[in-house]
């Protein structure tokens, strides 16, 4: 084990642990069905940096 190492970003991941990293979102007629006070918000912990999120939309 390297006694040396220091993981720096271990705030990151326990926000992101807090959070969650998916989330599953109702359509309808193309906007997501919330409640009167919700949104939605896309964070990053570790940044800033580039990223990357994927939609993947399935008929019910």
């Amino acid at each position: 084990m390297n006694r040396n190492y220091r993981h720096a970003d271990s705030h990151a991941h326990l926000k992101a642990l807090a959070c969650g990293a998916e989330t599953t979102l109702i359509l309808e007629e193309g906007k997501p069905i919330l409640g009167e006070h919700q949104e939605v918000y896309f964070c990053e912990f570790n940044g800033p940096r580039d990223r990357v999120f994927y939609v993947k939309v399935l008929e019910g």
